[in-house]
């Protein structure tokens, strides 16, 4: 899944559908937090709270039940 949002973010996360795990690649020009929630909307986890990094954030997979997550990024 891609997105962009006000031109000023934009987030790409691969593969997608993730077995075992999942880079999540952020691109903004401010600080950004990057959070995971499940389909109840319950935060399982926080890959980034501050400056974008050039580095894709990992995400493992295998420490969470099978389903559906959904990657959510705010400046």
């Amino acid at each position: 899944m891609t997105g962009e949002f006000d031109g000023a973010l934009a987030l790409a996360v691969y593969p997608n559908p993730a077995a075992s795990q999942a880079a999540i690649r952020v691109s903004a020009a401010s600080d950004v937090r990057v959070v995971v929630y499940d389909v109840l909307g319950r935060e399982v986890a926080v890959l980034l709270d501050g400056p974008a990094t050039a580095a894709p954030l990992r995400l493992d997979a295998q420490d969470l039940p099978t389903g559906l997550y959904v990657v959510r990024a705010t400046t």
